[in-house]
């Protein structure tokens, strides 16, 4: 188990307040980020819940990449079947 995992389930289960905290903090600074740029989309902030919760891992930033990635192509792909919902 890596320094940052053993460091990560210790304040889980010590500290929940504190990890509430940070919990919050990251859904909360998504939320304002998204709504200053006009791009709310709400599974983005259960993404920032789940990286808080799961730590800094290369592996989930290349998840994540990998994902918005996949996201691109399929709009780009669909984009002239979309409708305009705004």
């Amino acid at each position: 188990m890596a320094v940052g995992s053993e460091i990560r389930e210790r304040l889980i289960g010590d500290m929940p307040v504190l990890f509430a905290f940070y919990a919050a903090l990251g859904v909360g600074i998504t939320m304002l980020a998204m709504a200053m740029t006009n791009t709310e989309h709400p599974p983005a902030a259960g993404t920032a819940l789940g990286v808080v919760a799961h730590g800094f891992d290369w592996g989930l930033v290349f998840f994540v990449a990998t994902a918005v990635v996949m996201l691109v192509v399929v709009h780009q792909l669909l984009r002239s079947r979309m409708a305009d919902l705004s």
